[in-house]
């Protein structure tokens, strides 16, 4: 039993030891792993790491926010820079249809 390193309990040792003997085993699972991975693992980790975090999410909020507030034309002296629905240049486009004289989507011949 005090040979294979998968037993899960040792009657000789504490159950701290116990404890900490499975972590160290889990250690050593997680090292030979992480040795293997590929730079690109690596990176997407790293990714998840910073991009899932509660403070980048935060961030994302704030920024958001900000932005949907100033283009409601709620920020008094801040002119919206990308007011919707419209055009780039502040000019309601009714019905959501285009003015005359501005092409839609090019078809393909036929």
């Amino acid at each position: 039993m005090l040979n294979n390193p998968f037993s899960s309990f040792n009657p000789k040792l504490s159950r701290e030891e116990n404890i900490e003997q499975r972590l160290d085993l889990v250690k050593s699972f997680k090292a030979k792993a992480n040795a293997k991975r590929s730079p690109a693992e690596k990176f997407a980790d790293w990714m998840t790491e910073k991009f899932g975090s509660i403070v980048f999410l935060s961030i994302n909020g704030l920024w958001f926010f900000g932005w949907i507030i100033i283009n409601t034309g709620l920020v008094p002296g801040i002119k919206p820079f990308d007011p919707f629905p419209g055009r780039a240049d502040g000019h309601e486009v009714e019905n959501n249809r285009p003015e005359p004289g501005i092409k839609g989507p090019v078809s393909s011949p036929s």
